[in-house]
Order: C-alpha cells, then sequence, then structure tokens
C-alpha cells in the first residue's frame, strides 16, 4: 500500500570556524603517547581478556567511521582548522553547536598538545559507550603514525591508552562496530579471513578467528540479544571465461555468470559475546534476497521482487510474504532501521529520486521528497549521516564555492568544489514528514 510524499526530515547546516573550548576543567589529559611503527597482522593475539558479559545485549553503530550518536550529542572526528589535523569534537542536540572536546582553558586547538587533538590525516571513529568515550585512530592510509584505541571519560576527560599499533587488529578491515554498554566489538574482514573481537579497558579478546576458503564470506548484519547475527556464503564455483572471443560466446558466459550469481547460497550463524557460535537452521540462495534488517528476534530476507521471509531466530521458523510493489526493490543502506522502516531504492521512474522508506511487515512505502541537487542539477533526498533510536543527522543540502590552491609548478589556481548543510531532527518528525529540522553550525567546511 502507497503513501503520499510524505516530507523527509533530517539535519544539518554548516560550515564557520568555532573555536571555544567545551565548558569543562581545566585540566589536560595525558598526552597521546608516542608510538612505534604500525604492524599488521592477520591473526593478532590477544592481550589481556576482558571480562565478558553474556547477558549484556548488543547494539550495532550506524557509522562504522567518523560520526556517532550519543545519547545527547554527535561525536564526530573533525579537521577543524583545514590543516589536516583531526580533533575529537561534539554537536550538542539542544544547540548545534560543534565544539572541540577540550577542558583546557584557552587552548587553541592547533596541534597535538590539545587533549583533544587524535591524528594527522587518518581515519577516527568516537565511540560512546555508557558514560565512556572510546577514541579510535587508523593509521593504515597515514605513513609514520601508528593506530591506537584510547578510552576516556564522556567529556573527554580521564584519556588513557589501552591499545596500539601491533596489539591491534589491522582496523582498515573493521566492517563494523557494536557496544553492549561496557564495551566495544569489533568485525574485521580481512581478505581470507573473519575475525570478532571485544575491546574494552583491559585490553582486547579475540572471540571467532574464521580462515576463509576460496570465496566463502561472513558478513554481520545485525545483533540479538548478546549475539552477532552472520549471515555466511560458503564457497562456491564461479564459471570461467575461458577462450570465449565470439559475441555469442561472451553473452553465454554473462549469462552463465548471472545464473551462478543468483544460485550462491547462503546460512545464518551467530556468535554471542564469549565467542561461541551456532548455525541458525535457515538456508537461502542470492536470488531469493539479502539479509536487510534484524529487529526484535527477526531476520528480514528482501528479495528484488518484493517478496519478505521473516526468519525467527528464536524458534528457528520462517514465514513468508509478498509485497505489492511497483519496481524491484533494492536495500540502500545497510543496517538503517527508522522505526519501522529501512531506506531502500526503486526504480520507478526515470527521475533521479527513486529513494523510499519501507515498511517491510506491512508494505507501506513513500518517496523521500527533494531537498537538495547534487552537482546543482540531480535532485536528492536528505542523506540520514547518523542515527540513533530518537535522533538523526542529516545532510539536507549541498553549497559550491570557489577555493584557491598551488598546484606542483607553484602556480596558483582556483577550483569550485563544495560542502555540505547538515541539520538535526528527531525520527518521528523525520517520519512525519517534517523539514524543521535544527541546523548545526560545522567547526571546519565539512564532516570528515
Amino acid at each position: 500500500m502507497r503513501i503520499s510524499s510524505k516530507l523527509l526530515s533530517c539535519l544539518l547546516a554548516l560550515a564557520v570556524s568555532l573555536t571555544a573550548c567545551a565548558a569543562v576543567h581545566d585540566a589536560a589529559a595525558p598526552a597521546p603517547e608516542t608510538a612505534a611503527s604500525s604492524t599488521t597482522t592477520q591473526t593478532p593475539a590477544p592481550t589481556t581478556e576482558a571480562a565478558p558479559q553474556p547477558n549484556a545485549p548488543l547494539t550495532s553503530m550506524t557509522n562504522i567511521w567518523g560520526t556517532t550518536m550519543g545519547k545527547n550529542a554527535v561525536y564526530q572526528p573533525m579537521n577543524v582548522n583545514n590543516d589536516g589535523c583531526i580533533f575529537a569534537t561534539f554537536i550538542d542536540f539542544s544547540t548545534g553547536q560543534q565544539q572541540v572536546l577540550c577542558h583546557r582553558s584557552g587552548c587553541s586547538h592547533t596541534d597535538d598538545s590539545c587533549p583533544a587533538f587524535m591524528a594527522e590525516s587518518s581515519r577516527a571513529a568516537l565511540i560512546p559507550v555508557g558514560d565512556k568515550l572510546y577514541w579510535i585512530v587508523d593509521s593504515s592510509i597515514t605513513a609514520g603514525t601508528s593506530s591506537y584505541i584510547d578510552i576516556s571519560d564522556s567529556d573527554g576527560q580521564n584519556r588513557r591508552r589501552i591499545l596500539e599499533s601491533s596489539a591491534i587488529p589491522d582496523l582498515s578491515y573493521v566492517a563494523g562496530w557494536y557496544n553492549d554498554g561496557s564495551a566495544i566489538y569489533a568485525v574485521v574482514t580481512t581478505p581470507g579471513n573473519f575475525s570478532f573481537f571485544r575491546i574494552d579497558e583491559s585490553g582486547l579478546k579475540l572471540l571467532t578467528w574464521k580462515a576463509l576458503q576460496g570465496y566463502e564470506s561472513y558478513f554481520a548484519v545485525g545483533c540479538w540479544q548478546d549475539k552477532l547475527v552472520v549471515q555466511h556464503c560458503p564457497d562456491y564455483d564461479e564459471p570461467e571465461l575461458g577462450d570465449a572471443t565470439t559475441q555469442e560466446e561472451l553473452d553465454a558466459f554473462d549469462k552463465a555468470w548471472e545464473a551462478a550469481r543468483d544460485s550462491r547460497p547462503f546460512d545464518l550463524c551467530l556468535i554471542d559475546t564469549q565467542g561461541n557460535e551456532t548455525t541458525a537452521n535457515f538456508h537461502w540462495t542470492l536470488g531469493e534476497g539479502s539479509i536487510v534488517k534484524v529487529d526484535d528476534g527477526t531476520a528480514y530476507l528482501l528479495g528484488r521482487d518484493g517478496t519478505v521471509t521473516k526468519m525467527d531466530l528464536a524458534a528457528g521458523t520462517s514465514t513468508t510474504h509478498q509485497l505489492d510493489l511497483p519496481a524491484s526493490v533494492w536495500s540502500s543502506s545497510e543496517n538503517t532501521l527508522l522505526r519501522d522502516y529501512i531506506p531502500v531504492y526503486m526504480d520507478i521512474s526515470d527521475g533521479d529520486n527513486n529513494d523510499f522508506l519501507l515498511n517491510l511487515d506491512t508494505g507501506e512505502y513513500f518517496q523521500l521528497p527533494t531537498a537538495w541537487f547534487k552537482d546543482q542539477a540531480i535532485p536528492r533526498s536528505p542523506f540520514v549521516v547518523a542515527a540513533s533510536d530518537d535522533m538523526l543527522l542529516v545532510q539536507y543540502n549541498e553549497i559550491y564555492y570557489t577555493q584557491n590552491d598551488i598546484g606542483p609548478d607553484g602556480q596558483s589556481y582556483s577550483f569550485t568544489t563544495c560542502r555540505g548543510e547538515y541539520g538535526l531532527i528527531s525520527v518521528d518528525d523525520y517520519l512525519a514528514g517534517s523539514q524543521n529540522w535544527f541546523p548545526v553550525t560545522l567547526l571546519g567546511n565539512d564532516l570528515v
């Protein structure tokens, strides 16, 4: 059943440098330690084992890197001065103002003397868990620096190093972050390996490590109770192109490859926070669909034809129903759940705005209205940057401007670039059609 265009709500407003410190005590956190050069191991040995909490439920983080939603603020590693230095910042829900997570009075937030400094030109994340904040830096893209994980109070004070360098799995392959209210969990998928780690103040524990064979894969699709829900694809055979040279032979190969792709087998397994694994008795092929949502003990398999299979993880049973949709459907965002809706893409017209929100239980859907224009011409709906149960951070516009730079030949030149505008809006208002988002004022040009 189709609902007429509901408007979209989301957040954002942009830019302008702001250098005021967050109002906290005038005491510097410990300066980051000088780290040895980073090394990568595919089977890292666990350090101090953290005490597991088997009854604590897991919660998935909506973003792997960058923006993370807390209870009262958005946490964001930020290139504050547009010079490549990344600092920890937060955006308060009540004001929309981005501030450096620094408690030192008079700090200029320009170098590593600032308690909120994280790294130079590295990928970073800030993950709030309970009353603690995890600071994660991945140095794999930056030569001469070291990956590390720090922990602090939620306001940035009492920051200390808990893991560094080779004691950390290769963060460039992190496929998802989770938390249970007292610790964070990382899913790492390196080429040929799958692993699941627990990290807290006492160190890191390797929960699961698997060597993958051929085309075998494990992909975390959500969580249930204290368990990670993982979609597993065993190894399979793909057709080979061989000596095909004629168009008929190439067409035959394409057809065989598509058939092999759609017949790829999948099943589900569950891994708890102590590393124990169980196999769920659910099996399907890629042609039948993909897991697009795990909620309240049910995994939802969505087919391109609108078929929905609901897998009850506790009972081990499943039910299937057909949605009445106007076109083929694809999930457009992994693990994004807005109340009972997920973002999907349905190619119903020749236009550029084919983004919808879909209720997998009722079949209700509505198209997200255009709020901005990519490249000043292509209509786009507000883009959800990060989400919590109650609040969203969205990009609702794109501003183009001219920037000057110096080329390799020493000559100055100008080029056109853009930055986003962002706002905060409640999930309820978003789904009710409101566009009354609360503008966000950023410290740098744009989110990183």
